[in-house]
Order: C-alpha cells, then sequence, then structure tokens
C-alpha cells in the first residue's frame, strides 16, 4: 500500500477535536506515529483513548482537525484502509446470530484469506473447540478472541488494539 522510502507518517493527527453530544471528548489532539514507532496511548477512564482509536481508525468522524493513515483520510477513504488498518476493540461484539465458524468465514471471504489461516488463529487461541456453537454462548473472553481474529487476520500493515486494565 505505501512505499517505505515515501517517509509518509502511519499516523497523524493535528488539532483533533471530537464532540459526542454535549461531551467534548478530544480537545486539540495531535501525534504523529512513524514507521517502526510503537504506540501506547495511556490515560485514565474518559480521556478519550477510545475516542482517538475510533476516529483515527475511521469508525467515527472527527469533529474538528485532521487525521490522516498512511496519507490517507481514514473516514472519507475507509475502503482504501480496511485490509491493511485492522482494529481490535475492547467493547468488541461479533454477531451473536452466527456460530463462531460462520464468522470465521466470511472474515476469511472478507479479508481473502484461506480458511486454514483463520482456523490456525483460532487454534492458537484454543477456540476450535467451540466453533461449532453460537457465539451468543461465549463467554466474554472468547468473544473478545473472536476479535483478535478478526483483527490478525489478513494482509495488515498495522493493527490498534484497545485493552483497558486496572491498575
Amino acid at each position: 500500500m505505501r512505499e517505505k522510502s515515501n517517509n509518509v507518517p502511519i499516523v497523524e493527527v493535528k488539532g483533533l477535536y471530537k464532540r459526542i453530544q454535549f461531551i467534548e471528548a478530544l480537545s486539540n489532539v495531535s501525534l504523529t506515529v512513524s514507521e517502526f514507532d510503537n504506540c501506547l496511548i495511556l490515560g485514565p477512564n474518559g480521556s478519550g483513548k477510545s475516542t482517538l482509536i475510533k476516529v483515527i481508525s475511521g469508525l467515527l468522524k472527527p469533529t474538528k482537525g485532521e487525521v490522516r493513515v498512511f496519507g490517507f483520510d481514514p473516514f472519507r477513504e475507509f475502503s482504501r484502509l480496511k485490509n491493511v488498518v485492522h482494529v481490535a476493540l475492547e467493547d468488541y461484539n461479533p454477531p451473536w446470530w452466527v456460530k463462531g465458524m460462520e464468522f470465521l468465514k466470511y472474515i476469511s471471504i472478507i479479508r481473502n484469506v484461506k480458511l486454514s489461516k483463520t482456523l490456525d488463529l483460532a487454534e492458537y487461541f484454543n477456540l476450535t473447540p467451540y466453533l461449532n456453537r453460537y457465539v451468543r454462548t461465549y463467554s466474554a473472553g472468547m468473544k473478545k478472541k473472536l476479535g483478535l481474529i478478526q483483527a490478525l487476520v489478513g494482509n495488515l500493515s498495522y493493527l490498534f488494539l484497545m485493552i483497558h486494565f486496572q491498575l
């Protein structure tokens, strides 16, 4: 998708604002993540971490400011990025009305990956014995594993993980 020599940052955020109803979730956020950088976003509950990731990944439209991922606007050019930038959010809810195997087949098709590669990840995460069950019967941890599999499958260039924990 991107030549290594063109020095386009992986993520570039300038003067980002996001208002959700009466709450200013993000206020004048700026950051640059360049190639080979690892980025960790820390902050207390309600500080805008999840909102920032959702804006960067194109799931939310910014109120104001500029966001670029590999040089593209993630909200306006989502279709160009969805195959190379994957997101695993903490509050991920896979479709409850399908069986695990059906969901993994669907993910393999949309990511243009052999089902065997997806099933290898299911095996790694110890989900294989549960794939014939409906997702609605899965524990919260099993649903998070499905979200990780969805994020890891395919030809990704960058992965955003949202992990919440308490100190």
